[in-house]
């Protein structure tokens, strides 16, 4: 009798794991309360018969409730690139003409010559680029440049980041230009950008030079102004991701009470809920803290377009 429910119970179990493509029991929920859940229908269904088929039907039905949870979980956490080369094999994006096209421009700006070998994004000085965070500096030069067949002014094309909190999700770029008198033209800077990113080499350079610190205020003025209705649709994506994140770890939270509750040992179900209790205050000052984050504006890139 004994061998039979447990026979049955680790065949629905099996069947559920191999179903939702999860390893090990262990990835879903924490040892102790599996171990309690399994323990406690094994119990009931030896006392009584007749109740295995309920009790095997609601343990299932309570499992597959948290197999859910747990993988709107890994959704909300997952923020992989993927570096590898095999991720562009079916794009029409030519790698070994960007990488190269990367290295010569970067190369120009600061004078140097660097090796050509072996370039790939998992080659250590590219993915030292992709992977670090970038930020202009009042003590950094800025490229001098024109774009062949384009018509432009001569000014000042910035590209800014505007965040909320570290995730790459609460992150916007945002292309501005500026005439020499400081007069925004909306469509240009999106139009500058789109032509730095094309394939033809029609971007010359011209050379490097320092801007004053007085006109690098003014640019940034500027893009505060220009910036702010990026900022509220950034705004109210966060807060939305924000209170859904909360609801999803809450409900999660309240299904493991819910859980514990049925546990039979007193000081092992004490302990359980208490330990769930903290980790929902946890969660509810976490949500109030990121309720608060202030929108952080970074100049990520500044150069002078001439005409």
């Amino acid at each position: 009798m004994e061998n039979r429910v447990r026979s049955i119970l680790e065949s629905k179990l099996a069947t559920i794991l191999d179903e939702t493509g999860i390893d090990k029991l262990s990835d879903l929920l924490d040892n102790e309360m599996a171990e309690m859940d399994f323990t406690d229908i094994y119990m009931k269904s030896i006392r009584d018969e007749k109740f295995i088929d309920h009790n095997v039907n609601k343990f299932e039905e309570e499992f597959r409730k948290q197999v859910e949870i747990r993988n709107q979980y890994k959704e909300i956490i997952k923020d992989n690139k993927d570096l590898s080369d095999e991720s562009y094999s079916e794009s029409h994006f030519d790698l070994d003409k960007n990488l190269n096209r990367i290295l010569d421009y970067y190369q120009a700006s600061k004078g140097l010559t660097l090796p050509r070998k072996n370039l790939s994004l998992t080659n250590p000085l590219i993915e030292k680029h992709i992977n670090k965070d970038l930020e202009w500096h009042i003590l950094d030069s800025v490229p001098r440049f024109s774009i062949k067949n384009f018509p432009n002014e001569d000014g000042y094309f910035t590209i800014w980041q505007i965040s909320l909190g570290e995730e790459r999700q609460y992150k916007d770029y945002i292309p501005l230009f500026l005439t020499k008198k400081m007069l925004y033209r909306p469509m240009s800077g999106r139009k500058i950008w789109e032509e730095l990113y094309k394939e033809e080499d029609n971007v010359e350079f011209i050379g490097m030079a320092k801007i004053e610190r007085s006109l690098y205020e003014r640019i940034a003025k500027k893009a505060e102004e220009i910036a702010y209705d990026n900022f509220l649709n950034l705004k109210n994506k966060y807060e939305l991701k924000n209170k859904d994140n909360y609801r999803k770890y809450k409900h999660s939270i309240e299904v493991k009470k819910d859980l514990a509750m049925k546990i039979g040992i007193n000081n092992i179900r004490n302990s359980k809920l208490k330990a769930l209790d903290k980790e929902l205050i946890e969660i509810e000052k976490d949500y109030e803290e990121k309720k608060g984050l202030v929108p952080i504006l970074l100049p990520v890139f500044i150069a002078e377009l001439v005409k």
